[in-house]
């Protein structure tokens, strides 16, 4: 298969809140000529008005020549044509990048089969039949269930956590059965990053409420729980490489290279809902190209922490969850009390931010001990990327606050009320020695 050109035809779908506006970006390096000819980017948010919270630079983005959006319901196949009708340069789409999916923990099963299955397979289905898509990259997370105590690599059998990992696992496994359709998949740590409103977003804005309220920002489970980070410079980066070099190799040098069996993740015996494209049975595993993708930091709760509480000058302490605890219960007062100081925080912002974009909000997922552990060193040692933000710092921290204060969607509030006391009783707190950890 022949490499895409120089400046290929790139369409972008989904991903609108999550990576597809910091990659979009990415492709008109400040310093040098763009990466691509046409640029076409498809999600079901509109942007003129918004439905969902853009900020101030994507909408001069796609005011670009030889950039369009198109707002679209990818689930639904009769829209497809459309999507990947060609350009007005007249050539097809070179590179997709898939970026759809439903990223809410507790969303329930329908939803996750319409945002996350039926959209992406869909599009892949449609790339395939068109014949002319040299790459067609999939981004997805490590929704799996995770041991803390070492590093997972591609070639593990893991156990996809809950109904929204079960459809993002067999999101891949569809794909990959896909004849002629070259995939290749992007497995990525929790995402932080500018215009990213997921992964660490909520842990960053939490930390600007315990700096108001003069707390001690307290987490829960231990210290050295896992939580593996990437940078959306780095997601970008390393989306783009991936396209390039499966473009350079080709469907079968990049199975042979990088391929993993797609292996059955649902509940055995578990009938699929009738009428979902592209079916793989649960006795087949067809491969496909498979990459961890995390920074260096091999990050955990500590080091998350520490970075964030620097930015805030608070302090970090660990709270041991008493056994037995509801997980939605706790949530929920968590909730409420960060929910309030966030609200009131906007609105003594000036001018006031009526309608915050961004919440605090956290679900009861988030509360548990899950791990992200990933081991990213055969995506470096095949495609040979190098990480742009190989350590996660509070500078990088303080680099996305300063934006979001920049956009008008983070209070900028110099003050602080302090609680009349901290309720919270430090006896209860697991001891850890910030030197040794350091």
């Amino acid at each position: 298969m022949s490499a895409a050109p120089s400046r290929p035809n790139v369409l972008i779908v989904g991903g609108l809140t999550s990576v597809s506006r910091q990659f979009a970006q990415s492709l008109f390096p400040a310093n040098g000529p763009p990466l691509v000819d046409r640029l076409r980017i498809v999600d079901k948010y509109m942007v003129n008005p918004p439905t969902t919270y853009i900020g101030p630079i994507f909408p001069q983005l796609v005011q670009r020549p030889h950039v369009e959006y198109s707002q679209n319901n990818l689930t639904l196949p009769e829209r497809l044509a459309a999507v990947f009708e060609p350009p007005d340069n007249g050539r097809p789409w070179d590179l997709v990048f898939d970026f759809l999916g439903e990223l809410t923990y507790d969303a329930n099963e329908r939803t996750q089969i319409l945002q996350t299955y039926k959209a992406s397979v869909n599009c892949a289905l449609e790339a395939a039949r068109r014949g002319t898509v040299k790459a067609y990259v999939r981004l997805t997370f490590g929704f799996y269930h995770c041991s803390t105590d070492r590093l997972h690599t591609e070639e593990e059998e893991l156990e996809p956590d809950g109904v929204r990992g079960v459809w993002w696992h067999e999101t891949l496994r569809s794909l990959a059965g896909i004849r002629n359709l070259p995939l290749v998949i992007i497995r990525a740590g929790i995402p932080y990053g500018p215009y990213c409103s997921w992964g660490l977003t909520q842990r960053i804005l939490i930390g600007e409420v315990y700096r108001y309220k003069q707390r001690k920002m307290r987490y829960l489970w231990s210290p050295q729980l896992r939580l593996n980070t990437v940078h959306t410079d780095d997601i970008s980066g390393a989306c783009w490489e991936a396209a390039m070099w499966m473009a350079s190799v080709g469907r079968s040098a990049a199975i042979d290279q990088a391929g993993v069996p797609m292996y059955y993740g649902n509940d055995p015996g578990k009938e699929f809902p009738q009428g979902l494209p592209a079916v793989v049975p649960p006795d087949q595993a067809p491969k496909a190209p498979l990459f961890n993708l995390v920074d260096a930091s091999d990050s955990n709760q500590i080091s998350v922490g520490q970075a964030i509480a620097a930015v805030y000058n608070i302090t970090l302490g660990f709270r041991n969850v008493p056994p037995g605890v509801d997980a939605d219960w706790l949530a929920g007062d968590i909730n409420i009390w960060h929910g309030e100081v966030w609200y009131n925080l906007c609105q003594m912002n000036s001018p006031k931010i009526e309608y915050p974009p961004m919440s605090t909000w956290i679900e009861a997922h988030d509360l548990s001990d899950q791990a992200s552990a990933w081991d990213g060193s055969k995506f470096l040692r095949i495609v040979r990327y190098r990480l742009k933000r190989p350590q996660l710092t509070s500078d990088a921290i303080d680099q996305i606050v300063s934006l979001f204060k920049r956009e008008g969607v983070f209070p900028v509030v110099d003050g602080v009320d302090p609680d009349d006391e901290d309720e919270e009783d430090d006896e209860e707190e697991e001891e850890y020695d910030d030197e040794e950890e350091e």
